[in-house]
């Protein structure tokens, strides 16, 4: 499609060309999913800037004393600071519904909350920091005694009326309400539209893009949700498809699912379950039926998301012990410790929101705002994946991350012990606390046991995550050191061989070498080729190994281009694993493996790492046996022509001439029948 769509016509009338409109056509259809990205995030941007602008100005405004959903009840959310809120202070609780302020009516009618909203804030523009304020609301009645200011009893509900002086929010409520989920929100879209850009035509780029651009207005939208109310409905439909663009990115990524090879529909399942959620909350959101219903219209879909995220978890975990090839490992690990910077206050915000609508005491308090910071490293993690400009070894972050997270809690704890224990003997716990001392001794202690505890703890736990590739790595090394001893390629593949059957148990293995008068590779064998099937020199496959460090043909996955004119032959000698013998200059040849006879038959991440570097261990004995045995066979090829050279110099008999050049003949070229032509 690619080769096809560059060559244009030069003529400027391009209608005249049949091909055109299909090239012009199958190019559109080729790039709309990075053209989709790029409209969604010039939106976004105009949204971005929308909630920047209108929080601005809303900060000019005085602060009502609590945060309000769309429908005008009080939300959870609490002050970050010491500083309290006036109107959590004075007495507004989690659902109470605001109705009146200075006696004038918010809801000029039943679900018309878009005039609410407005009247709310132009009544709230008209005032100043210091008035006074009659606010009316309702409180849904639980059966507890109602307080002082609520009196009427009507409907479940009570009638209540309080009195406070307005105030502004504080510059630290402001910045973890506002500005970090803001910049974070920011962050993502400019993120997002970055991977779109720099990889245009690959599908878990753009879904990835999707994701972070959705997922940056959603964090940037938080504070117009509570205050500002500028914005919703883009803010909702971005919320609502978090969930579409992660599950089908957990479907593609780092590799495609088998089930996607074979229904080519199912990576688009996740979007379409995705429309009944966006189209339930958008209906939800246009006619609300109670006050309280406004977390019924985006919570539904960021619970999709968790659901998505957790399929995504378990794909990458699944990649990860399968992976055919480092690279494929590395994305995976990158993304996990992604997902594991998010998961503690993403589990702690579910937690607290389910408690907050069961039973309407939540218990954290988490102000998800303040936690946002955490929520931006999946998709910073999922564009570094994707982008890949470096490797690293992400295997070993893993467990020194796991090492330096035991000793973090383990510092905390000691910490607190030597300020227990030495309480104990001066009952003065609480001055301790900041006693120089105390923290002296403490910086001593660390000093003189934290690098010999950290060396001993990070040598326990690699061998601990390491242990299956130490296990290899010995078995490497013991093959390395038994193929010095070793001549023959007899010797060799009979070795190499023992070793996989030893260590992996596969089905098959069957070495290919080249043979250059015929131009094909053959299978090694003695006293004759192990199978008849062979591959030309010039053969598709062998461009595609000199490529590669390794094949991997996954079951249920689709195979290269490249393979498919020798998958008859592979086939036949049912391989799974192609690993190329690498010499100095060229292939000496190539192994083909077959299924481990194992339960699953597969190869996980580490056996294939164990193959290629036990494989690159005979390519090096191979070629030099090759060399050995090439100068054998020259010298022997001398030594025939010095003999047939001195009988020709003193042989008379024509018969014994014509014996002599036959038996040397045969010496260099093992022939059943021989015949001369005269």
């Amino acid at each position: 499609m690619s080769s096809l769509a560059s060559k244009q016509s030069p003529n400027s009338d391009a209608a005249a060309d049949p091909i055109s409109p299909y090239v012009t056509t199958s190019k559109l259809m080729y790039r709309l999913p990075f053209y989709v990205s790029m409209a969604v995030g010039t939106v976004a941007i105009i949204t971005l800037f929308v909630f920047l602008i209108s929080a601005l100005q809303w900060r000019q405004k005085p602060f009502f004393g609590a945060m309000l959903s769309p429908y005008l009840t009080v939300d959870g959310s609490r002050p970050i600071g010491a500083g309290e809120w006036v109107g959590l202070n004075a007495g507004l609780q989690l659902r109470d519904e605001i109705t009146k302020i200075n006696g004038q009516i918010l809801l000029p009618s039943p679900g018309n909350y878009d005039a609410a909203r407005s009247n709310f804030l132009n009544i709230l523009g008209s005032l100043q920091v210091g008035d006074t304020v009659e606010v009316e609301f309702q409180r849904p009645d639980s059966g507890k005694v109602e307080p002082g200011y609520c009196d009427i009893i009507k409907n479940g509900s009570s009638s209540c009326t309080l009195n406070f002086t307005l105030g502004s929010l504080s510059d630290t409520d402001f910045i973890a309400d506002f500005s970090i989920p803001f910049i974070g929100g920011l962050i993502l879209v400019l993120l997002g539209m970055a991977v779109a850009f720099l990889r245009p035509q690959q599908s878990a780029a753009q879904l990835t893009a999707l994701f972070s651009i959705s997922f940056g207005v959603f964090m940037a939208g938080l504070f117009a949700v509570n205050n500002t109310y500028t914005a919703l409905l883009p803010w909702l439909l971005a919320t609502l498809t978090i969930g579409g663009s992660l599950g089908t990115l957990a479907l593609v990524f780092p590799t495609r699912l088998n089930i996607t090879y074979r229904y080519l529909w199912f990576k688009w399942l996740p979007f379409a379950l995705n429309i009944p959620i966006l189209l339930f909350g958008v209906f939800l959101f246009l006619f609300p039926p109670t006050p309280y219903s406004f977390p019924d219209t985006w919570q539904p879909g960021v619970f999709y998301a968790v659901l998505m995220l957790i399929v995504l978890a378990f794909n990458l975990i699944q990649r990860r012990a399968n992976a055919a090839s480092p690279a494929i490992r590395d994305q995976a690990n990158s993304v996990l410790i992604g997902l594991a910077l998010m998961t503690a206050p993403l589990f702690i915000w579910i937690v607290d929101e389910l408690l907050r609508n069961v039973f309407n005491t939540p218990i954290f308090n988490i102000n998800t705002s303040a936690t946002m910071p955490f929520f931006v490293m999946p998709s910073v993690a999922l564009a570094y994946a994707v982008l890949q400009y470096r490797r690293v070894n992400t295997d070993r972050l893993i467990s020194q991350s796991v090492t330096y997270g035991i000793m973090l809690i383990a510092l905390v704890l000691g910490y607190f012990l030597i300020v227990f224990g030495a309480s104990l003997f001066t009952n003065q716990a609480l001055a301790l606390q900041g006693n120089q001392f105390v923290i002296a001794l403490t910086i001593f202690v660390l000093a003189v046991f934290f690098l010999p505890v950290r060396n001993a703890l990070q040598e326990r736990i690699n061998a601990i995550y390491f242990r299956k590739r130490t296990n290899y790595q010995e078995r490497v090394e013991n093959f390395a050191a038994k193929l010095t001893s070793l001549e023959t390629l007899d010797q060799l593949f009979e070795s190499y061989r023992d070793e996989l059957r030893q260590t992996l148990n596969p089905s098959s293995v069957f070495l290919f070498l080249p043979n250059r008068p015929v131009g094909e590779y053959t299978a090694y064998g003695n006293p004759k080729p192990e199978t008849d099937v062979r591959f030309d020199i010039a053969s598709s496959l062998i461009g595609l190994l000199d490529k590669n460090e390794q094949i991997y043909l996954e079951p249920g996955r689709a195979w290269q281009p490249e393979l498919l004119s020798e998958k008859s032959r592979l086939g036949i000698l049912k391989t799974l694993v192609l690993v190329p013998l690498r010499g100095r200059k060229e292939l000496v040849g190539f192994v083909a493996i077959g299924a481990s006879r194992t339960e699953n038959g597969r190869y996980g991440f580490e056996e294939l790492r164990f193959i290629q570097n036990v494989t690159g261990q005979l390519a090096v004995a191979v070629e030099r046996a090759q060399v050995v045995e090439s100068l054998e066979r020259r010298v022997r090829e001398l030594d025939v022509l010095s003999q047939v050279s001195q009988a020709v110099n003193f042989t008379i008999a024509f018969d014994d001439l014509l014996e002599l050049i036959y038996a040397q003949t045969d010496r260099l070229i093992s022939a059943p029948y021989f015949y001369i032509a005269l």
